[in-house]
């Protein structure tokens, strides 16, 4: 598990936490969740909480450490956030060609995506289909076969025609 408090790592690589029922020491190995919750023993408190597995009789078992609020909780796990980064860090010393790899590997994924991105950017519609549509509406010789392979029913020409109707005649008067 990452990011564990210090003094939540110290009490667990003492060895002095045990295994209520086959008393086996747990190590930092046996940590499987931490957090705050109200106590068992004393009502409308919060406790730090740790949640250990046993590997020799396969049971878990809660552990509550101390007194604690959720702030004050979350400010151990980034104080051991930034230990670890610290740790790895001075543990992490990688050579300059590493750097170079990894800038020339990310302008090859970046050229990838914009190409991908271009092929999503153009037509869909084939250049086949584009000059059947254009055979079929050279081949419309009225006005109303047209419009109804645009996708207007026969009602709503019907309806668009008497509204350009009644328009025609209030100009005309």
């Amino acid at each position: 598990m990452k990011n564990i408090p210090s003094w939540i790592d110290t009490i667990l690589n003492d060895g002095k936490i045990r295994c209520h029922k086959c008393n086996n020491s747990f190590s930092k190995n046996s940590l499987k969740a931490m957090g705050v919750r109200e106590s068992q023993q004393e009502r409308n408190s919060d406790y730090v909480f740790i949640e250990l597995y046993c590997f020799k009789c396969k049971d878990y078992t809660l552990f509550e450490l101390r007194a604690s609020d959720l702030i004050e909780f979350a400010i151990d796990v980034l104080d051991g956030q930034v230990s670890d980064a610290k740790e790895n860090k001075k543990k992490e010393v990688l050579p300059p060609s590493f750097y170079e790899e990894l800038k020339e590997e990310m302008d090859l994924m970046a050229k990838k995506y914009e190409e991908i991105e271009r092929q999503e950017q153009r037509s869909k519609i084939t250049r086949r289909e584009i000059n059947e549509t254009v055979k079929y509406l050279n081949s419309i010789s009225y006005h109303e076969d047209f419009l109804i392979a645009l996708g207007m029913s026969p009602e709503e020409i019907d309806f668009y025609r008497h509204k350009r109707k009644k328009k025609n005649e209030r100009k005309n008067k």
